[in-house]
């Protein structure tokens, strides 16, 4: 089938933190500045201008962008399943899939009460919500996570968890007909392969690293994501990658 949309699944990389309307970055009455980029009016900026909306609109597909600001591999293979089990057509898709950091975790929460505006696939607290305290968070899961960092985790978990959630997203490919690119958006060095895992040994945020110091450029933005120069870098890369393995006719 004739790929029609294009799915992203991620971190804040992916999602588009940090890519901000110019004619919100001034305006301090409307939101906290901080999220700015999470504004409702300013999600036509973030989406286009993301990098996996760049792709989208290069090829002129629909895009739709599920990535979670602070969102971990586990998160992201529970928004996989939930994708699975409720969309249809996945065979016309193409999914993009910016692997975040794996010594990241999730802490599923029953509690969450969706509202209009919320994915219902958002059941979790991050562990990267966790590294400050925030009183809109429960104490019990700072906690949790103190406990969790002392007693459980270890870089072979680490490595467990990349690899499992590369398989997963490998047999998407297998199991819906859909197109998998996966790639590391943040540095993940376990050695992982699958055919669908580009650039196994580097990732989005070593690229632009490098870039920045070899080519004068600035691709991040202040609060370390990429800018919107440093996502336009990302989408040629994806699109240079899909124009030579004919993935997009």
């Amino acid at each position: 089938m004739p790929i029609k949309r294009i799915i992203a699944l991620g971190c804040s990389w992916t999602y588009g933190d940090e890519l901000i309307d110019p004619q919100f970055r001034h305006i301090n009455h409307l939101v906290v500045d901080d999220f700015k980029d999470h504004y409702e009016e300013n999600n036509p900026w973030r989406l286009s201008h993301c990098y996996a909306g760049l792709v989208a609109d290069h090829y002129g597909l629909e895009f739709e962008n599920c990535a979670f600001p602070g969102a971990s591999l586990e998160s992201m293979r529970w928004t996989c399943n939930y994708i699975m089990q409720h969309y249809a057509n996945l065979d016309e898709t193409l999914w993009l899939v910016g692997l975040t950091d794996a010594t990241r975790i999730s802490w599923f929460n029953p509690q969450h009460e969706v509202s209009m505006k919320d994915p219902p696939w958002n059941r979790h607290v991050h562990s990267t919500w966790l590294a400050a305290l925030n009183p809109d968070i429960d104490k019990a899961w700072f906690e949790l996570q103190k406990l969790w960092v002392a007693m459980s985790y270890h870089r072979k978990w680490a490595d467990y968890n990349h690899k499992l959630t590369v398989n997963l997203f490998d047999y998407v490919q297998y199991r819906t007909g859909a197109t998998v690119l996966q790639f590391n958006v943040l540095p993940n060095v376990f050695g992982t392969s699958a055919p669908t895992l580009l650039y196994n040994d580097s990732s989005w945020h070593q690229i632009l690293s490098d870039k920045q110091k070899t080519e004068s450029i600035e691709p991040f933005a202040s609060g370390g994501h990429p800018n919107e120069k440093g996502h336009e870098i990302i989408s040629k890369h994806l699109i240079e990658h899909i124009k030579y393995a004919n993935i997009l006719a």
